[in-house]
């Protein structure tokens, strides 16, 4: 559970760090914006019930991972998706 923590606060960070950085240009900040609050839903379930919450109950994934595959740009953020992806693969 230590590694899903650090994912979890890895991605929640990473998001925050891109959306406030007015210098950088990127295709994403809508798919940005769903995976910081969907990783804050997240993370604020997990340490209420140390559990974690999948946020899509028909077929148990996160619901991040397919924003990303239908509207990402991944020539922009592609370390951001990839610990999204490392996430749901744990």
């Amino acid at each position: 559970m230590k590694i899903i923590e650090e994912i979890m606060n890895e991605i929640i960070y990473e998001c925050e760090k891109l959306l406030k950085n007015t210098n950088y240009y990127t295709h994403n900040k809508q798919i940005i914006n769903v995976i910081l609050r969907e990783f804050s839903e997240i993370k604020d379930f997990y340490a209420i019930n140390n559990k974690i919450l999948l946020l899509s109950n028909k077929t148990w994934k996160l619901s991040s991972i397919r924003v990303i595959i239908d509207s990402a740009d991944y020539s922009y953020d592609s370390l951001l998706f990839d610990k999204v992806r490392k996430f749901e693969r744990l």
